[in-house]
């Protein structure tokens, strides 16, 4: 191993202390994980293809992993570092779902202490507040200076939870209508006027992202029989540890992705990316949809989220893993893959609770269309009045600056800063006061949850009907006004998002940061 002289530290490796946890004690040097060393794309990379230009055709996986994964060299370097650190560290086997050059993730299995030798990390085990133990990784990590520029970074040395689902159960009776007044995803699609392939969506794959919990497919059976639509075909791919595990407290927003993805594309594949609820669990899923040579998804939903500089003792990006997930992001456009995520349920404050606005990630990336929230209160007499939903996430980031498609005259000022840069939502959806769905027993469910897998599904039946991916959706969208409905009247324009004490942003005309350019309606 090289000599901590020799080490080269990653500041964007950083990782606080989580507030509140008590260090368990006892050894966890010899507990075996598994840990991804992220690498540099291959020296001899060419500048990737600009996605935005008219005659931009998606890359096939095996030409993106030929000219823009890792070098074999580079994987080979960095596996024999580690043997060298101790020999009992392996790599994790190369699959078609997850190619390790193509991901420029070298994904390996170890000893936690060999780990953090190789790395100068400071790792302990520690108690939250809700009594799960996780690993606790302090301060950044180092690589050897023979690695530098080769080693971007490493994640799995911290197993804290990342992320939450965004979807809320209805609690409060008094605003909620009867559940037999309640639309069903089908009638919103139909509401919204999705393409219409000529027969089903059967070939294309949505990919969906979960983080926890499982699904009972007799559970899912009994809602797609009872809304009298054709089913679609489930496959579960599990990554690292992940996998269908019902009997948690996520099971409900992995079943609702499911019935409302299934619902509104029918015969489609909907592939359930099930990984550990972590960084690692994170880095590895997203860049496992993205070069899946295998299942091969055109579209992915993730409605699950964090803002962006959280604070919080658990719910906490690092700037690599968010760097990692951005680039991901853009080869996924390169691959013709559009991604969608969830806005988020807490409006400005995105759980924080520390008087600052906030906005949601991934659902923030630039190339992720993020999926903003709408209310509509009485579905069965006024469909069409249609409102910013009270709860709904958005706002200006504070990580990403305004990118090309979207008009910075166009967006307000950030309630932090004072200044111009992304704008969070890209277009919003039906959220409120949600769906009634079946997960062994019925409850009804609302939240940007529901909006990120039904314009998923839309996606879908559009690129059944044209016969083509639509990839990198954004340019298109902001350049045609005419495909949405825009959410501008009186009550989305005199309220806004604030929430928890966090400053908030209200409605207008036009773009905005409670509902983006409005509901999207591909058949107008």
């Amino acid at each position: 191993m090289s000599d901590q002289n020799d080490m080269i530290r990653l500041p964007g490796s950083a990782f606080p202390a989580i507030v509140g946890a008590i260090p368990v004690g006892g050894r966890v040097a010899d507990r075996i994980i598994d840990v991804s060393i992220w690498l540099r794309r291959r020296p001899s990379a060419k500048p990737l293809p600009d996605v935005e230009t008219a005659d931009f055709k998606p890359l096939t996986h095996k030409d993106f992993a030929e000219g823009w994964g890792a070098s074999k060299e580079d994987a080979e370097h960095v596996l024999q570092y580690l043997k060298g650190v101790d020999d009992r560290i392996k790599q994790l086997p190369d699959t078609p779902s997850s190619p390790m050059l193509a991901r420029r993730l070298v994904t390996v299995r170890g000893p936690l202490g060999a780990f953090a030798r190789a790395f100068d990390a400071t790792v302990q085990a520690v108690r939250l507040s809700d009594g799960r133990i996780v690993l606790e990784r302090t301060g950044t990590i180092a690589v050897p200076k023979s690695l530098q520029g080769v080693v971007l970074s490493v994640f799995g040395l911290d197993t804290r939870p990342i992320g939450s689902p965004v979807r809320t159960p209805v609690a409060d009776k008094a605003m909620l209508v009867s559940a037999e007044a309640l639309p069903t995803p089908p009638q919103i699609a139909e509401l919204y006027e999705f393409p219409k392939p000529p027969d089903t969506t059967k070939g294309e794959v949505i990919a969906l992202m979960h983080f926890g919990g499982g699904y009972d497919e007799a559970h899912t059976t009994k809602y797609f029989d009872d809304l009298g639509v054709q089913h679609p075909t489930l496959v579960d791919v599990p990554v690292l540890t992940g996998g269908n595990s019902p009997g948690s407290i996520y099971d409900k927003e992995v079943t609702l992705d499911i019935e409302v993805a299934g619902s509104v594309a029918e015969e489609a594949t909907l592939v359930n990316y099930f990984a550990p609820h972590d960084e690692n669990g994170w880095m590895n899923a997203i860049s496992t949809v993205v070069q899946d040579m295998e299942n091969c998804p055109s579209v992915m939903s993730i409605s699950w989220g964090a803002a962006e500089l959280g604070k919080s003792n658990t719910l906490i990006w690092t700037a690599d893993g968010m760097q990692f997930m951005s680039e991901q992001f853009a080869d996924a456009a390169e691959l013709g893959i559009t991604v969608l995520a969830a806005a988020g349920n807490h409006g400005s404050d995105c759980k924080m609770g520390y008087w600052k606005a906030h906005v949601n990630y991934p659902a923030s990336d630039p190339n992720v269309l993020a999926c903003g929230g709408t209310m509509i209160a009485d579905f069965a007499n006024k469909p069409n009045e249609e409102i910013a939903w009270e709860f709904g996430g958005g706002g200006i980031s504070d990580v990403y600056p305004v990118p090309a498609y979207q008009n910075a005259d166009d967006l307000p000022m950030s309630r932090n800063t004072m200044g111009k840069a992304r704008g969070v939502p890209d277009i919003a959806g039906y959220a409120s006061p949600g769906y009634l769905f079946w997960i062994g027993y019925p409850e009804v469910l609302q939240g940007t949850s529901l909006v990120a897998p039904l314009y998923a599904a839309a996606v879908a039946r559009r690129n059944k009907k044209v016969g083509s991916r639509a990839g990198f959706l954004h340019p298109t969208l902001y350049a045609n006004s005419a495909l949405f409905r825009d959410i501008d009247d009186p009550v989305s324009n005199s309220t806004s998002n604030e929430f928890n004490g966090a400053p908030g942003y209200y409605g207008r005309t036009g773009w905005d940061a409670r509902t983006g350019l409005g509901v999207l309606e591909p058949g107008a």
